[in-house]
Protein backbone atom coordinates (compact mmCIF):
# COMPACT_ATOMS: atom_id res chain seq x y z
CA UNK A 1 0.00 0.00 0.00
CA UNK A 2 1.22 3.18 -0.94
CA UNK A 3 1.78 5.98 1.75
CA UNK A 4 2.86 9.37 1.47
CA UNK A 5 4.40 11.15 4.12
CA UNK A 6 5.44 14.66 4.80
CA UNK A 7 8.61 15.06 6.37
CA UNK A 8 9.25 17.82 6.48
CA UNK A 9 8.34 21.57 5.62
CA UNK A 10 10.45 25.26 5.20
CA UNK A 11 8.83 29.08 4.64
CA UNK A 12 10.64 31.77 2.62
CA UNK A 13 9.78 35.45 3.38
CA UNK A 14 11.79 36.93 0.44
CA UNK A 15 14.37 37.35 3.02
CA UNK A 16 14.73 34.53 5.77
CA UNK A 17 12.52 31.79 7.14
CA UNK A 18 11.04 33.81 9.70
CA UNK A 19 7.10 33.92 9.00
CA UNK A 20 6.44 37.71 10.13
CA UNK A 21 3.30 39.84 10.02
CA UNK A 22 2.42 41.09 6.73
CA UNK A 23 4.99 39.13 4.92
CA UNK A 24 4.33 36.91 1.99
CA UNK A 25 5.40 33.32 2.47
CA UNK A 26 6.30 30.91 0.15
CA UNK A 27 5.92 27.10 1.55
CA UNK A 28 8.30 24.52 0.71
CA UNK A 29 7.23 20.73 1.27
CA UNK A 30 9.30 17.43 1.09
CA UNK A 31 7.82 14.19 1.06
CA UNK A 32 8.43 10.67 1.33
CA UNK A 33 6.48 7.55 -0.14
CA UNK A 34 7.27 5.23 2.80
CA UNK A 35 4.78 2.51 1.27
CA UNK A 36 5.96 -0.22 -0.40
CA UNK A 37 4.79 0.36 -4.10
CA UNK A 38 4.64 3.55 -6.47
CA UNK A 39 2.88 6.59 -6.06
CA UNK A 40 1.94 9.01 -9.43
CA UNK A 41 -0.46 11.63 -10.88
CA UNK A 42 -0.68 13.21 -6.94
CA UNK A 43 -3.34 16.86 -6.76
CA UNK A 44 -1.35 18.90 -3.79
CA UNK A 45 -3.79 21.30 -1.96
CA UNK A 46 -2.74 24.00 0.43
CA UNK A 47 -6.12 25.44 2.40
CA UNK A 48 -6.53 27.97 5.63
CA UNK A 49 -9.56 28.65 7.92
CA UNK A 50 -7.62 31.38 9.99
CA UNK A 51 -8.95 34.35 9.03
CA UNK A 52 -5.40 36.30 9.03
CA UNK A 53 -3.66 34.38 5.85
CA UNK A 54 -4.68 34.61 2.48
CA UNK A 55 -3.89 32.02 0.12
CA UNK A 56 -2.76 32.95 -3.60
CA UNK A 57 -0.91 30.15 -4.66
CA UNK A 58 -3.25 26.75 -3.10
CA UNK A 59 -2.35 23.90 -5.69
CA UNK A 60 -0.04 21.92 -7.77
CA UNK A 61 -0.36 19.00 -9.85
CA UNK A 62 2.70 16.08 -9.69
CA UNK A 63 1.93 14.18 -12.95
CA UNK A 64 5.24 12.21 -12.43
CA UNK A 65 6.20 9.04 -10.31
CA UNK A 66 7.09 8.48 -6.75
CA UNK A 67 8.74 5.34 -6.17
CA UNK A 68 8.12 3.48 -2.62
CA UNK A 69 10.98 4.61 0.01
CA UNK A 70 11.79 7.81 -2.07
CA UNK A 71 11.23 11.57 -1.65
CA UNK A 72 9.66 14.35 -3.22
CA UNK A 73 10.38 17.75 -3.28
CA UNK A 74 7.31 20.77 -3.74
CA UNK A 75 9.92 23.74 -4.20
CA UNK A 76 8.16 27.32 -2.98
CA UNK A 77 4.80 26.27 -5.02
CA UNK A 78 2.49 27.53 -2.03
CA UNK A 79 2.22 31.07 -1.49
CA UNK A 80 -0.14 33.06 1.33
CA UNK A 81 0.00 36.37 3.01
CA UNK A 82 -0.15 36.87 6.55
CA UNK A 83 -2.46 39.88 7.85
CA UNK A 84 -1.07 42.87 8.97
CA UNK A 85 -3.04 42.81 12.59
CA UNK A 86 -2.07 39.77 13.98
CA UNK A 87 -0.68 39.25 17.62
CA UNK A 88 2.21 37.80 18.32
CA UNK A 89 3.31 33.92 18.34
CA UNK A 90 -0.45 33.98 16.80
CA UNK A 91 -0.66 29.99 15.68
CA UNK A 92 -1.34 29.43 11.73
CA UNK A 93 -2.61 26.39 11.24
CA UNK A 94 -2.20 24.90 7.42
CA UNK A 95 -3.89 22.25 5.99
CA UNK A 96 -2.30 20.06 3.32
CA UNK A 97 -3.95 17.67 1.13
CA UNK A 98 -2.45 14.76 -1.36
CA UNK A 99 -4.80 13.06 -3.48
CA UNK A 100 -3.78 10.20 -5.51
CA UNK A 101 -6.56 8.05 -7.19
CA UNK A 102 -8.43 6.74 -4.15
CA UNK A 103 -5.80 7.39 -1.54
CA UNK A 104 -5.98 10.83 0.86
CA UNK A 105 -3.15 12.34 2.77
CA UNK A 106 -3.50 14.75 5.20
CA UNK A 107 -1.23 16.89 7.18
CA UNK A 108 -1.90 20.35 9.30
CA UNK A 109 1.34 22.58 10.00
CA UNK A 110 1.58 24.38 13.07
CA UNK A 111 3.57 27.71 12.46
CA UNK A 112 4.00 31.06 15.09
CA UNK A 113 3.76 34.34 13.93
CA UNK A 114 6.53 36.93 13.89
CA UNK A 115 4.87 40.43 15.57
CA UNK A 116 5.84 43.59 17.03
CA UNK A 117 4.22 43.58 20.76
CA UNK A 118 4.65 47.04 22.51
CA UNK A 119 4.48 47.54 26.38
CA UNK A 120 5.25 51.02 28.98
CA UNK A 121 8.21 50.07 30.76
CA UNK A 122 7.86 52.97 32.76
CA UNK A 123 6.16 56.62 32.87
CA UNK A 124 7.88 58.58 35.70
CA UNK A 125 7.99 61.81 36.41
CA UNK A 126 10.71 63.90 36.51
CA UNK A 127 10.62 67.25 38.49
CA UNK A 128 14.34 67.70 39.28
CA UNK A 129 14.07 71.23 38.33
CA UNK A 130 11.34 72.00 40.77
CA UNK A 131 11.14 69.99 44.26
CA UNK A 132 12.50 66.47 42.99
CA UNK A 133 9.31 64.51 44.84
CA UNK A 134 8.29 63.08 41.81
CA UNK A 135 4.91 63.88 42.02
CA UNK A 136 2.80 66.61 40.06
CA UNK A 137 2.93 69.79 42.18
CA UNK A 138 0.75 72.74 41.56
CA UNK A 139 2.63 75.48 39.67
CA UNK A 140 5.39 73.38 38.40
CA UNK A 141 6.91 72.50 35.06
CA UNK A 142 7.93 68.78 34.99
CA UNK A 143 8.77 66.03 32.75
CA UNK A 144 6.89 63.17 31.69
CA UNK A 145 9.27 60.60 31.03
CA UNK A 146 7.74 57.16 28.82
CA UNK A 147 9.73 53.87 27.92
CA UNK A 148 8.89 51.66 25.50
CA UNK A 149 9.76 48.16 25.17
CA UNK A 150 8.97 46.11 22.44
CA UNK A 151 8.70 42.67 23.78
CA UNK A 152 7.46 40.53 20.52
CA UNK A 153 9.58 38.78 17.95
CA UNK A 154 9.41 41.88 15.27
CA UNK A 155 10.16 44.81 14.83
CA UNK A 156 7.36 48.18 14.93
CA UNK A 157 7.43 50.15 12.11
CA UNK A 158 6.92 53.93 12.13
CA UNK A 159 4.96 54.58 15.18
CA UNK A 160 3.35 57.63 17.03
CA UNK A 161 2.72 58.39 21.03
CA UNK A 162 0.14 60.65 21.91
CA UNK A 163 -0.69 62.08 25.43
CA UNK A 164 -4.50 63.29 26.49
CA UNK A 165 -5.60 64.69 29.65
CA UNK A 166 -9.11 66.20 30.65
CA UNK A 167 -8.51 67.74 34.08
CA UNK A 168 -8.19 71.40 34.17
CA UNK A 169 -4.92 73.06 34.96
CA UNK A 170 -2.97 70.21 32.92
CA UNK A 171 -1.27 70.81 30.27
CA UNK A 172 1.43 69.55 27.69
CA UNK A 173 4.42 71.69 25.37
CA UNK A 174 4.04 69.06 22.65
CA UNK A 175 1.48 65.95 23.56
CA UNK A 176 2.91 63.97 20.57
CA UNK A 177 6.15 62.46 18.99
CA UNK A 178 7.24 59.65 16.57
CA UNK A 179 9.32 56.93 16.40
CA UNK A 180 10.59 54.69 13.60
CA UNK A 181 11.62 51.27 14.17
CA UNK A 182 11.97 49.78 17.58
CA UNK A 183 13.62 45.91 17.09
CA UNK A 184 12.28 43.31 19.07
CA UNK A 185 13.56 43.36 22.75
CA UNK A 186 14.73 46.77 22.50
CA UNK A 187 13.31 50.14 24.65
CA UNK A 188 12.03 53.68 22.50
CA UNK A 189 12.28 56.98 25.56
CA UNK A 190 10.47 59.78 24.86
CA UNK A 191 10.52 63.15 27.13
CA UNK A 192 7.16 65.16 27.47
CA UNK A 193 7.26 68.99 28.95
CA UNK A 194 3.96 68.95 31.33
CA UNK A 195 2.45 71.77 32.67
CA UNK A 196 0.53 71.66 36.13
CA UNK A 197 -1.65 74.79 37.16
CA UNK A 198 -4.57 75.14 39.93
CA UNK A 199 -5.70 71.37 39.89
CA UNK A 200 -8.55 70.58 41.69
CA UNK A 201 -8.17 66.89 42.15
CA UNK A 202 -5.60 64.54 43.87
CA UNK A 203 -5.27 62.11 40.66
CA UNK A 204 -4.91 62.77 37.19
CA UNK A 205 -5.42 60.49 34.56
CA UNK A 206 -3.67 60.81 31.34
CA UNK A 207 -4.44 58.40 28.26
CA UNK A 208 -1.40 57.30 26.56
CA UNK A 209 -2.04 56.03 22.92
CA UNK A 210 0.40 54.55 20.67
CA UNK A 211 0.00 53.53 17.06
CA UNK A 212 2.33 52.00 14.31
CA UNK A 213 2.26 49.99 11.73
CA UNK A 214 1.40 46.73 13.16
CA UNK A 215 0.32 47.29 16.51
CA UNK A 216 -1.27 49.60 18.81
CA UNK A 217 -1.59 50.22 22.82
CA UNK A 218 -4.42 52.50 24.39
CA UNK A 219 -3.40 52.77 28.42
CA UNK A 220 -4.56 55.15 30.90
CA UNK A 221 -2.06 56.06 33.68
CA UNK A 222 -2.84 58.02 37.02
CA UNK A 223 -0.79 60.22 38.74
CA UNK A 224 -0.97 62.20 42.05
CA UNK A 225 -1.23 66.11 42.65
CA UNK A 226 0.57 67.57 45.14
CA UNK A 227 -1.18 70.01 47.89
CA UNK A 228 0.03 73.73 47.59
CA UNK A 229 2.59 74.16 50.27
CA UNK A 230 1.64 76.18 53.17
CA UNK A 231 4.45 78.56 54.97
CA UNK A 232 2.43 78.51 59.08
CA UNK A 233 4.05 81.32 60.92
CA UNK A 234 2.20 80.70 64.44
CA UNK A 235 1.41 78.02 66.64
CA UNK A 236 -2.00 77.79 65.50
CA UNK A 237 -1.45 77.10 62.20
CA UNK A 238 -2.26 80.90 61.60
CA UNK A 239 -0.40 83.10 59.18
Amino acid sequence: QPFLNLNSFSTWNGTNESVNIGNEIQLSLNYENIGDIDISDVDFILNCDDSYVTISSDSIHFDGNIPANSNLDIPGNFVFNVASNVTDQEIIHLNIQANSGDYTWTNTLEIPINAPSLNINQALIDDSNENNNHVLDQNENDILHISLENTGHYATQNGTISLACDVDGISFDSNQTNFANINAGEEFQSDFKIKVGQVEQNIVPIHIIITNDFCSLDKVMYFSIGYPKEDFETGNLQK
